[in-house]
């Protein structure tokens, strides 16, 4: 599978990201019960998926939403960026 950035609705899987814990507090709380909701947090032990870096993300199988605490121009950055992205014949 190849991760990128797409409109809302139109993939199988979305990454919700928040900037703010507050923000990420209140959807974590609103989702919670949703089936295939995960949260991801970069090296924490209180969550379904810990990572060191946003790359090791593209790994993730498992979920239909995944809430992720970052700063969202830094995620964009590593999902847009071309060169981190697996090769595609279409």
């Amino acid at each position: 599978d190849k991760f990128e950035i797409t409109p809302f609705g139109s993939s199988s899987q979305a990454f919700i990201v928040s900037n703010n814990q507050n923000t990420f507090e209140f959807w974590k709380e609103k989702f919670k019960n949703i089936k295939d909701f995960k949260i991801a947090s970069k090296n924490s032990l209180f969550c379904d998926f810990s990572y060191n870096q946003l790359s090791d993300l593209r790994k993730l199988k498992n979920f239909k939403y995944c809430l992720i605490l970052e700063n969202y121009d830094i995620f964009e950055q590593e999902f847009e960026n071309k060169e981190n992205q697996t090769p595609s014949l279409f």
